[in-house]
């Protein structure tokens, strides 16, 4: 590991989570020239530190070091790889631990100086891995998930047993895992923890890559997956910053558009249990969105595709249909500050735990016109075993059966390929057409019950239910 200075605004590094990379390699000075050109990193020697080791930087945040695999240090053979350090409370009790759980020490625990306590271990399914317990050091910055910069977001593992993984790690820590992602390997490559970079054009660094000698390597889901000319492999995903200026022009122009209607007061979006209403406005043809963003899901009728700030107009008149928002927030308009400082930061973000977002656009495959949304999400970012499911399309779609097609499609997606155990569903009591999209998915009612909202709306007095689906219930009896 490389010495690093705690930089601006230093804090102790947060627990459980990956805070820190080195990039081990034979080639440092190619290595080094590769991720400056695709990902922009700085590479510069710490002149304080008597080893004279190299740096890396994303704009101001330090990020990780370089390591020349040709030290003495290492064992003879040792291939090139990303290595992740993970901070936690005792470097030698969760070595301990490890060990009794099946990981391999490969480096036992050690002093380093001023920059803490630090060993090294391989998992039970083959991955390496560094706890750390960091001393003076904040670690790499915690990322908005809208900022961009080429900052690490989180970091994936894919290997043949993902449970068994998430489970080692989960007791290793002593609790689950934060900002990090399990996932089932879908092609044959060794298991490596992988940083997932947030880059403003994930395409155009892919392209880079490959113009620099690297691989773009094919994944079924997830951040994309690259490798270096030595075999480093990393992910980058879309930052959202950029996203989010545009979402602001975009719903600038639709608010002046729609004149007085627009500049009417925001109301907040009580939508956390999604599934309450179905959105109406009239159907509108998605620009470039659907031509540009990768499709998560489709049906025979439908297409899943993530959200984009291009978006933002089609949220904008969807929101402020009185009808769909009937049973969200009474039917009182969203102004267009709400869509862009809360609606599309929540639709745009990333659930490590599963890999995905939890909200995709809803488009008719026949003609691309936008329809509304589905979701699909863990309630709690570190667990993908319970996820809510929720829907909101316009009036142009009640009526023809959209929102069962979606929602089963979906359903399906989380049990198989998701690794959830159980999806639920919640709507308001008296909204009986959410409710028979529930029961035509598969769903069944579980109980009812009252919540707490700021503002009263017509039938909130009956209170909510909530409706439920297992894996094993979903198997015995396919929706």
């Amino acid at each position: 590991m490389t010495r690093h200075d705690p930089g601006p605004g230093a804090g102790p590094a947060p627990l459980n989570e990956f805070c820190w990379m080195d990039l081990k390699t034979h080639d440092p000075s190619g290595t080094a020239a590769f991720f400056s050109s695709v990902l922009g990193w700085d590479f510069a020697v710490d002149e304080e530190d008597w080893r004279k080791a190299v740096m890396i930087s994303a704009g101001h945040h330090r990020i990780g070091g370089v390591s020349d695999l040709a030290q003495p240090v290492y064992p003879p053979g040792t291939p090139a790889h990303i290595a992740c350090y993970l901070a936690v409370d005792d470097v030698d009790a969760r070595t301990a631990v490890a060990a009794e759980n099946g990981a391999q020490i490969v480096v036992p625990p050690f002093d380093a100086g001023d920059q803490g306590r630090i060993a090294t271990l391989i998992d039970p399914v083959g991955a390496a891995f560094s706890l750390w317990r960091p001393q003076g050091f904040p670690g790499w910055p915690v990322p908005s998930p809208y900022e961009a910069g080429a900052l690490p977001h989180h970091a994936v593992l894919a290997c043949e047993d993902p449970e068994r993984a998430e489970h080692f790690y989960a007791l290793t820590v002593g609790a689950p895992l934060a900002r990090a992602a399990f996932r089932k390997a879908s092609i044959a490559t060794p298991p490596r923890w992988e940083p997932v970079v947030a880059v403003a054009d994930p395409e155009g660094v892919a392209a880079r890559a490959c113009a620099h000698g690297g691989e773009f390597i094919p994944d079924a889901e997830g951040p994309a997956r690259l490798r270096s000319p030595e075999g480093l492999t990393f992910r980058v995903q879309a930052a959202h910053g950029a996203e989010a200026a545009e979402a602001a022009q975009a719903v600038e122009a639709a608010q002046a558009a729609q004149g007085a209607r627009s500049a009417r007061s925001a109301q907040s979006d009580q939508a956390t249990g999604a599934a309450r209403g179905t959105q109406a406005a009239p159907a509108t043809r998605t620009a470039s969105a659907a031509r540009t963003s990768p499709v998560f899901l489709e049906t025979d009728r439908l297409r899943l595709r993530p959200f984009t700030a291009a978006d933002a107009p089609h949220l904008l008149a969807l929101d402020n249909d009185p009808e769909v928002m009937r049973y969200i927030n009474g039917g009182r308009p969203v102004s267009g500050e709400e869509i862009r400082e809360r609606t599309l930061p929540r639709l745009l973000h990333d659930h490590p735990c599963t890999g995905t977002r939890g909200f995709w656009a809803a488009e008719e495959k026949a003609t691309g016109t936008f329809l509304g949304w589905f979701e699909l999400r863990p309630p709690a970012d570190h667990d993908p075993a319970v996820v809510e499911l929720g829907y909101r399309l316009n009036r142009a779609s009640w009526g023809r059966g959209y929102a069962t097609e979606g929602a089963r499609a979906l359903i399906r997606k989380g049990f198989t390929d998701l690794g959830a155990e159980r999806v639920t569903a919640n709507t308001m009591a008296v909204n009986a057409a959410s409710r028979r999209v529930m029961e035509k998915a598969g769903l069944t009612f579980l109980r009812a019950y009252t919540d707490e909202w700021p503002d009263a709306i017509e039938g909130s007095e009956h209170g909510e239910v909530e409706y439920v689906l297992t894996r094993e219930e979903w198997g015995d009896c396919p929706a």
